[in-house]
């Protein structure tokens, strides 16, 4: 980074600790420890601090995509150094995340990454603790007392800022969207009412029609057990996929078929005579979406055609398109979710009962940024605004990373040798695939085939290192380990569950073996090692 780009930096982390017009000593040494990180002098310093000064300054992002990920992650570090979370501070971090369209999978890997680093600093002696963790003499036990790092002199108290009158929540996928507009009371009405456009008499009240139960009281529906008893039947073939062997030599898959390019014999479908309201089925999946031209995907008209039953109505003096199936394993429905995914108003309903579009859908937002992205073979590793993974799901939150959990599934059979529990491993996959079975992009033949060229043991010495426990770890041991500070070397004693990979040399092999085996031919290894 160049000055320009270190003072933008620096006054964006600094924005966040002064946000709540009080500067606590954690987030203090927290800003010391950035400050040296980014490599800044007292210039850089000063600068930032006439621009938080002035009033007006506003959250810029750094030039390399890189910086920019570090930068929210240090933003989100020095909101969590005090231990509270103010409101103030969430809104310069939701204006960055939504600049560079980071989904909440994302985000929850940033912010695990700087709980860890709080952790370590806690553990270094350079932050006081937040909380005792269990058996705290136990975690001290070894490690030479170290006075922290006392902070530079220059830097600068937080300035007064004024706080907007309705701070936003934390970022979250899609909380930002416009609120839809309010839902018409529902009345009773046909299917063939409906295709004959006649009006409700005028003497029937709507208060006369009778409301649908309240949501408590539901028993499970129709649409629900259709798809608990097809996630069971997928459960049982991909148990069948990871128990077989591997087979190396095995052929490429065929080439999908050609997609059907005749345009459709309408470009907007509707009635002849829009009905005034409707009122989803009581069976099957209905997604609504407000239609505005031209902000309507063609993507979404297409696959309004492949559906049940299609539509058009007006509400509020605005245009809605409906779409209905009874096969909730159809793959119209999850190219539809993707296309409307950011269209305001979008619903969904299971058998005339709306629920949260996130629940149903929970691929939608990041295979939407997938469609959007620059290189979409490799963004579902992890390519442009995400940690590598060797899954081909960022959604899984199995990252290759440091702040995975999944690498303390296993035991320690020697001092420095641990063995990983692939069928822990396995069922912690299919925990997190049981919700994102209708995503398209998703290739549980590959991952498969990853879980079983995982190595079966590592040794913590080279490319793999001792992962250091959490307080509320249950499985920790202790291990002696060399630290060095400031280039003076001393022993320590740690508590470990596990252990966590150096470099990525070990992925990329491990991608490059099992998209050979189950016959992944579209990935640029070039980008997806950098990352790019």
């Amino acid at each position: 980074m160049n000055k320009a780009d270190k003072v933008a930096y620096f006054a964006n982390v600094f924005l966040i600790a002064s946000a709540d017009n009080k500067l606590e000593p954690t987030e203090h040494t927290v800003l010391s420890a950035v400050l040296a990180e980014i490599g800044a002098d007292a210039r850089v310093l000063e600068e930032a601090k006439q621009l938080i000064t002035s009033g007006s300054y506003s959250v810029t992002l750094p030039r390399e995509r890189q910086d920019q990920l570090k930068n929210i992650e240090d933003m989100v570090l020095v909101a969590l150094a005090d231990g509270s979370l103010d409101r103030r501070e969430t809104a310069p971090i939701e204006k960055l995340t939504e600049a560079v369209r980071l989904v909440q999978a994302d985000m929850d890997m940033i912010v695990a990454r700087a709980r860890a680093r709080l952790w370590r600093m806690q553990r270094e002696g350079r932050l006081a603790p937040q909380g005792a963790p269990p058996d705290g003499e136990k975690y001290a036990r070894g490690r030479p007392q170290r006075q922290a790092p006392s902070p530079p002199p220059s830097l600068p108290a937080p300035p007064p800022l004024p706080a907007p009158s309705k701070p936003p929540p934390m970022p979250k996928a899609r909380e930002s969207r416009a609120t839809p507009p309010p839902k018409p009371k529902p009345i009773q009405s046909t299917a063939e009412q409906r295709a004959a456009a006649a009006p409700p008499p005028a003497t029937a009240p709507l208060e006369s029609q009778t409301a649908p139960p309240p949501k408590a009281e539901l028993m499970p529906s129709q649409a629900e057990q259709r798809a608990a008893e097809a996630a069971k039947q997928r459960a049982a073939a991909r148990r069948e996929r990871w128990t077989a062997k591997p087979e190396r030599a095995a052929a490429p898959q065929s080439a999908p078929a050609p997609k059907d390019t005749t345009p459709p014999s309408h470009a907007e479908p509707a009635p002849s005579v829009a009905p005034p309201i409707f009122r989803p089925p009581s069976e099957g999946l209905t997604i609504q979406f407000q239609c505005e031209r031209p902000r309507t995907p063609e993507q979404a008209l297409a696959a309004l055609q492949r559906a049940d039953d299609s539509g058009a109505y007006r509400k509020a003096g605005n245009t809605w398109q409906y779409a209905v199936w009874h096969d909730a394993q159809a793959p119209a429905i999850a190219e539809l979710a993707i296309t409307v995914s950011d269209l305001p108003g979008r619903q969904v309903h299971l058998d005339g009962h709306e629920r949260p579009w996130q629940q149903v859908f929970p691929f939608a937002d990041c295979a939407l940024a997938r469609r959007r992205s620059e290189h979409p073979a490799e963004y579902c590793f992890g390519a442009g605004t995400g940690e590598l993974n060797p899954w081909g799901c960022r959604l899984l939150g199995m990252p290759w990373a440091e702040s995975a959990d999944w690498f303390s599934l296993g035991a320690f059979v020697k001092e420095t040798v641990f063995e990983f529990d692939h069928d822990a491993i396995r069922e912690k996959l299919e925990a997190r695939l049981a919700h994102l079975h209708m995503c398209p992009h998703l290739r549980e033949a590959h991952i498969a085939t990853t879980l079983r060229l995982l190595p079966p043991r590592v040794t913590a010495w080279g490319r793999w290192r001792f992962r250091e426990a959490g307080p509320d770890s249950k499985s920790a041991v202790p291990r002696n380990i060399k630290r060095y500070v400031h280039g003076c070397g001393f022993s320590t004693q740690i508590m470990t569950d596990g252990v966590v990979p150096v470099r990525t040399d070990d992925a990329m092999k491990l991608i490059r073996e099992a998209a050979r085996t189950s016959g992944i031919e579209t990935l640029d290894e070039r980008i997806l090692a950098g990352r790019q």
